[in-house]
């Protein structure tokens, strides 16, 4: 398939979209709206959008790895602490309260609005303060002989049915989002990686997703289905390469439940993602 350059600008907008987007726990009925904007008004990823655009309707949303992957430390603070401005709390600090002035939704009511958060907004906390912990001056937790091999969502084979990563002992690495996802566009990126204490630093070169797909919807007794039809498999090769800087913690052995048995499994989390070591080889 032949790509200009406006179909290359296109096609960035819709892995945005993706790569951008959490998977929505308030509401069923917020994965129309996530699906419907994420097709009309995404250049900017998320987490920018929520930090200097003030767009904290976007907090409705579980944040992605991905996306606070390619934040700086200032950029996280700053993100975390949109989620205590979005409920009226007062800070003490001069900078922040400077940063949310800016935005006519912020009006400093609370000293605590701990319980004006829902299951969403902790989520999210959580997630930003997992990054937060990124220090690259610390020993490698982890060596790249430990890592290379292939680590999936689920502690079996799953066949496509799970996010997976695969790492080599040359420093290349391919992640493939989960297949069984209906609205997914993104299909898998890879390039190279390093370690430095707790961060996994993914150098993107080449990505995959499904392009020019159109929206579509069924609507049964159980609620409404959303799901992608049509379109082709596109990849790009990156003159300018990406960068995330993921969280990554030590590999450890756990016992992982799988079919109703228990099985032995080599673990680590990379981002919010636990994942299990199901081959210690990459081929």
């Amino acid at each position: 398939m032949k790509m200009t350059r406006s179909d290359v600008v296109r096609a960035f907008v819709m892995l945005s979209a993706l790569v951008t987007l959490g998977q929505p726990v308030r509401s069923q009925d917020l994965v129309s709206d996530m699906i419907m904007w994420s097709y009309a008004d995404l250049y900017n990823d998320t987490a920018l959008r929520i930090i200097y655009q003030g767009r904290v309707d976007l907090l409705q949303y579980t944040l992605s790895p991905i996306n606070l992957g390619a934040l700086d430390a200032r950029q996280l603070r700053l993100l975390r602490n949109a989620i205590f401005a979005q409920h009226g709390y007062a800070f003490a600090s001069e900078d922040l309260r400077h940063h949310f002035g800016q935005f006519e939704w912020y009006s400093p009511r609370y000293a605590n609005v701990d319980s004006r958060l829902d299951d969403v907004d902790r989520y999210n906390i959580q997630m930003v303060q997992r990054f937060e912990t990124r220090d690259p001056r610390r020993a490698p937790v982890v060596t790249v002989d430990e890592i290379t091999g292939h680590w999936e969502e689920l502690p079996i084979v799953a066949g496509g049915h799970a996010n997976h990563f695969v790492f080599t002992a040359d420093g290349a690495f391919r992640f493939t989002t989960n297949e069984m996802n209906p609205i997914q566009r993104l299909i898998s990126f890879s390039g190279t990686f390093t370690i430095s204490g707790n961060i996994l630093h993914l150098e993107i070169h080449q990505e995959v997703f499904q392009a020019e797909a159109e929206l579509a919807w069924h609507t049964s007794a159980d609620g409404t289905e959303y799901y992608l039809t049509g379109g082709e498999r596109v990849t790009i090769n990156l003159t300018i390469p990406r960068h995330l800087y993921l969280a990554i913690t030590p590999k450890t052995i756990v016992q992982a439940e799988a079919i109703g048995r228990y099985v032995e499994r080599a673990s680590i989390s990379i981002g919010s993602w636990p994942l299990y070591q199901l081959f210690a080889d990459s081929d």
